[in-house]
């Protein structure tokens, strides 16, 4: 009996540590390779931005029956130009020099993030721009973003602490 009890701990044990390593695993270069499935790791679903998907689950015969099932404000100042991108159970959105995640099954924020910009930023054109960004990117545990003032900027896909930021190029100029 105990023995029994002892196979029952180990296997349920061995599941979960099993189960806990996949849904931490980092995304590789031969996720990204994929077509879109269930995680949707580019801006456009894949490499080659067909924006298909091999899900089968929802097509066009029941595509009515979709409900609301949460709604998720980013906030802004200006029109979102970007598509999220999904990675285990997390929709990751990019607005306004910020990227938020959101818990895709309840819509609650996890974390968000917003880039520090210089005092002097700004000038009559610069709220334009400001929402225009075109996407994330995602690979191993980090999700990267080019900010406002052009750094490209790795951020902790689980926690949101900045892996690391580097300015890739000059910022806009102040009145352009």
């Amino acid at each position: 009996m105990y023995s029994k009890k002892l196979i029952g701990l180990l296997f349920a044990s061995t599941a979960l540590i099993a189960t806990t390593t996949v849904a931490q695993a980092d995304v590789s270069d031969t996720d990204l390779a994929r077509t879109a499935g269930s995680e949707w790791l580019h801006t456009n679903g894949s490499w080659d931005g067909t924006r298909f998907s091999t899900l089968t689950e929802l097509n066009p015969s029941n595509a009515h029956e979709l409900q609301v099932k949460w709604i998720y404000s980013i906030g802004g100042e200006t029109d979102a130009q970007a598509s999220p991108i999904y990675s285990d159970g997390i929709l990751y959105l990019p607005q306004d020099n910020a990227v938020h995640a959101v818990d895709a099954q309840t819509g609650t924020r996890i974390w968000k993030y917003e880039h520090e910009l210089p005092e002097d930023w700004g000038g009559q054109f610069v709220p334009f721009f400001t929402g225009k960004h075109r996407g994330l990117a995602i690979s191993g545990s980090n999700v990267y973003f080019l900010s406002n003032e052009c750094s490209l900027v790795a951020l902790n896909a689980k926690s949101g602490e900045v892996a690391f930021s580097h300015k890739v190029d000059r910022p806009y100029p102040k009145d352009f």
